[in-house]
């Protein structure tokens, strides 16, 4: 009998492929998502380091309205880039949801074909076990009639 081959296997080596592209999709976006985070937390740090920077010069004594006026500015405007941080960050994190699903999806593919080469496998190996158990018969069958021809 000739040797086991799986009929799918350039399909499920197909499907292997599409879901190492899919993991490796994922991977960059939840790394730009991390990214994301970061940096919004970095803009939090900031306004934090700032308000404690107004707060201390406020305690001096001799205030500058225009420092007072800068230090809002620039508050507003950490604010307004983490507002816009935070809304691109929701767009990602829908499509990390996204990309998720779709290796979930492409790891259940693999998984099917997995399966079904293992089911051709096992009929593979009882056809080869009852082939050889035919030829074992068919062999001590002969030998059996060989000595029962000689003995007659």
């Amino acid at each position: 009998m000739k040797r086991f081959q799986f009929r799918l296997a350039r399909v499920q080596r197909l499907r292997e492929r599409t879901l190492q592209e899919r993991q490796v999709e994922l991977a960059e976006v939840i790394e730009h998502q991390q990214k994301i985070e970061a940096e919004i937390s970095r803009l939090d740090s900031d306004r934090t380091g700032e308000k404690d920077s107004l707060r201390d010069y406020l305690g001096q004594g001799t205030i500058s309205i225009d420092h007072v006026i800068q230090s809002h500015l620039y508050d507003g405007s950490l604010r307004n880039a983490k507002r816009q941080l935070e809304s691109h960050l929701e767009q990602v994190r829908r499509l990390v949801d996204f990309r998720r699903a779709r290796v979930l999806d492409a790891e259940k593919d693999v998984k099917v074909l997995e399966k079904l080469g293992e089911k051709a496998r096992q009929r593979y190996d009882a056809d080869v076990s009852r082939e050889d158990q035919q030829l074992l018969d068919e062999l001590a069958l002969q030998s059996e009639q060989r000595r029962h021809y000689s003995e007659g």
